[in-house]
């Protein structure tokens, strides 16, 4: 006998913000839908498997290096000297990155937070972190310490309502312009590198 299975939270949130792109920011129908597609197919396909979460979210990286023309590789293992970690995505690709995108569906624990706090601590590459829900409560709180105290080396990028905070610019737009606004942090630190 075949197991019924109920949307979870998850996809309940996700469909949710969906709809509200849709009729937030019409003029990028198309973007949305490509997600939802990606979203509803890793979803689909992993519905009776406790790994739909990790599935999920690598369609989600996926989009976003899609989003990004497949020009930076992803899950590269990074080595910080006394550390090393896989990291999503990773500009240059190479030893010494300079540029380090996160990307994640939500921040589900502090893990995450804590993460990009220390390695904007320890290292001098530039870190990118891209949502697609935004961050709320606590969350919210510590993230706004991380941006205040590494002002020229974080970036906040959230797809699903379309927020991004660099530095003190900070704003709303549509998926596209947010999506353009990745790139622009992308070479931006990559430029202010070569200085």
């Amino acid at each position: 006998m075949k197991r019924k299975i109920f949307p979870s939270a998850a996809l309940i949130a996700f469909l949710k913000q969906i709809e509200e792109a849709k009729e937030k920011f019409p003029q990028d129908k198309e973007l949305i839908l490509s997600l939802e597609e990606a979203y509803m197919n890793a979803w689909n396909g992993h519905a009776e498997s406790r790994a739909i979460g990790a599935a999920t979210g690598a369609a989600f990286e996926r989009w976003i290096k899609k989003q990004l023309n497949n020009k930076y590789k992803g899950s590269k293992k990074v080595n910080l000297g006394s550390f090393e970690f896989n990291a999503d995505i990773v500009i240059p690709n190479s030893k010494n990155p300079k540029v380090i995108l996160e990307v994640k569906i939500c921040v589900g624990s502090f893990q995450t937070l804590l993460f990009c706090a220390g390695l904007l601590a320890l290292s001098e590459i530039k870190l990118g972190l891209i949502l697609f829900h935004e961050i709320t409560g606590n969350f919210k709180a510590i993230l706004e310490k991380i941006n205040k105290r590494f002002q020229k080396k974080f970036g906040y990028f959230c797809i699903g309502s379309g927020w991004f905070q660099l530095g003190e610019e900070r704003g709303e737009l549509c998926w596209s312009q947010t999506i353009k606004k990745i790139k622009s942090f992308i070479e931006n630190s990559l430029n202010e590198s070569l200085c």
